[in-house]
């Protein structure tokens, strides 16, 4: 894909963004404001996405191996399950949804910082949504690994092992 058509692709995306998110970028002092820290707040949702995944996938590890340590599950059980949780409807579905916040992280990153000074509403819009498309990201994420976490939960109710809180 063009830049070009990339940039009128996520205009086109963008007309589903928040009202509210466009009307602070109106005011050009707010506009200004966003702008003049959004590497850095970019910088920190990621880092904080980053950790918010790795505390989740830590937790999900710990308690496939509570099974794997009571006898219920062996790795290759651990790794069965995981394979074929990640490859139901739900899951899937879930995954594709992901790919309109990356690309507003995407489009964000690589437009913003550029157009600031020539279009500093604009390079606005495009830093709310970015900094929004974190949010979304984290809840998309979080319902996947909730639905890993309550079929590992059912396995050791049946089996009455008591995961690692």
């Amino acid at each position: 894909m063009s830049f070009r058509t990339g940039l009128i692709w996520a205009s086109l995306v963008c007309l589903a963004c928040p009202a509210a998110n466009a009307s602070d970028c109106r005011d050009l002092a707010q506009a200004q404001a966003l702008n003049s820290t959004f590497e850095a707040d970019d910088a920190a949702k990621q880092a904080a996405l980053n950790k918010h995944t790795a505390d989740r996938l830590y937790k999900i590890d710990a308690e496939a191996k509570a099974l794997i340590s009571a006898g219920v599950w062996t790795e290759t059980d651990r790794k069965a399950y995981f394979g074929k949780a990640r490859a139901t409807a739900a899951y899937s579905k879930l995954e594709q949804s992901k790919k309109e916040p990356l690309f507003s992280v995407q489009i964000g990153r690589s437009t913003a910082p550029g157009i600031k000074a020539a279009n500093p509403t604009g390079a606005c819009s495009y830093a709310q949504d970015t900094l929004n498309a974190y949010d979304k990201l984290q809840a998309i994420t979080d319902t996947q690994y909730d639905m890993l976490e309550s079929g590992i939960a059912a396995v050791a109710r049946d089996k009455g092992v008591s995961l690692p809180p």
